[in-house]
């Protein structure tokens, strides 16, 4: 080991530990976001220069270092004829390769495996090593996210969601919760309809605002059938006609209104007719928070039809449970992507 590299060993952690300092530093105030993109970008070219490095090593040049960043170094070890470290800025890395510039000064015994020595093509191999080694990325990306998921790289056909309409989420006091479903549940079919996009059945369901509907389901290999009302939410004419109210509120409860469960807008309507301009207390399900609410004096100024005052709400979110791909299928589908991103390129 070279006294240069073991005279300050102390002096050499204190400053990795003041950079991680400073990365920590940076996620707390800057955002988590600002990390993961400099670790990223950082990540990317370790990875180019580690391509370069692999291939200098695998046609026998010398490699005498191997840095992230520019500038003072701040943490080094040497491992073999190789010098590894972290320099303070971060905007490049470089792998140095004895005899790259023909007016390097090396060593007799290191002159044959300078790069000024090598043939051309083993020259080009590792100038162009770095950007071969992010296809290799792409290439090793490509197949694990096939592995989790064989439809997400290829887009999600209308047949493709039909199957395993499996419910992610279900929201409280709402249509989908009052007719006992819960998360794990696979829809059947709502109003008679059976399962289709989950885009058809968001516009199916806004048509049905106020209605009772069937709804069957199938949970743990039993089908079930139970009945519910569609909730309603508010549209922005709804809303902008009771103040104390936004868009995608659905109310749950209102001040001297008795009825069975949750009100219609027909309902309200009807008993805030003769009440425009007088404060109520209403209680709702806040759109910003997913939470019930009680908004006190909220005022109804303007009544609408209920067309335009509410569309339906039913309160589900799909998991569409996409099958994997096997071993050698995912990495012949990795290789025909990478292959079609390589074209595009050149």
């Amino acid at each position: 080991m070279s006294p240069r590299l073991s005279a300050s060993p102390l002096g050499d952690h204190t400053r990795l530990a003041v950079l991680v300092a400073l990365l920590v530093l940076l996620g707390v105030f800057a955002g988590a976001g600002w990390l993961v993109i400099i670790l990223s970008l950082v990540a990317m070219l370790f990875l180019h220069e580690l391509g370069h490095y692999l291939m200098a090593r695998w046609t026998g040049m010398k490699v005498s270092e191997f840095f992230i960043g520019f500038g003072p170094r701040l943490w080094s070890f040497r491992r073999g004829e190789t010098e590894y470290g972290v320099k303070a800025i971060w905007v490049g890395a470089y792998v140095r390769i004895v005899g790259m510039n023909n007016l390097d000064e090396v060593e007799p015994g290191d002159e044959p495996r300078s790069f000024r020595q090598q043939s051309y093509p083993r020259k080009m191999l590792v100038l162009t090593a770095g950007s071969a080694m992010h296809f290799v990325i792409v290439l090793v990306l490509l197949f694990a996210v096939l592995l989790g998921d064989g439809t997400i790289l290829s887009g999600r056909s209308d047949a493709d969601e039909t199957q395993n309409w499996v419910l992610a989420t279900v929201s409280t006091d709402s249509a989908a919760s009052a007719a006992g479903l819960q998360p794990g549940d696979e829809l059947i079919s709502v109003a008679g309809v059976g399962r289709t996009t989950f885009t058809d059945f968001s516009h199916l369901v806004q048509q049905l605002a106020g209605s009772e509907v069937e709804v069957v389901f199938l949970r743990d290999g039993v089908v079930h059938t139970a009945s519910t009302r569609v909730g309603e939410r508010l549209t922005a004419a709804g809303a902008a006609g009771i103040v104390g109210l936004i868009e995608g509120d659905r109310i749950l409860a209102v001040e001297g209104l008795e009825s069975a469960g949750a009100p219609t807008y027909v309902q309200v309507a009807e008993y805030g007719r003769d009440r425009i301009g007088e404060p109520l207390d209403m209680t709702i399900v806040d759109t910003r928070t997913g939470r019930p609410a009680v908004v006190e004096g909220a005022t109804i100024t303007d009544l609408v039809s209920p067309s335009a005052a509410v569309r339906g709400f039913f309160g589900v979110s799909a998991d569409y449970r996409a099958d994997g791909l096997g071993l050698v299928q995912a990495a012949g589908e990795s290789v025909r992507l990478s292959a079609l991103i390589v074209r595009d390129v050149v």
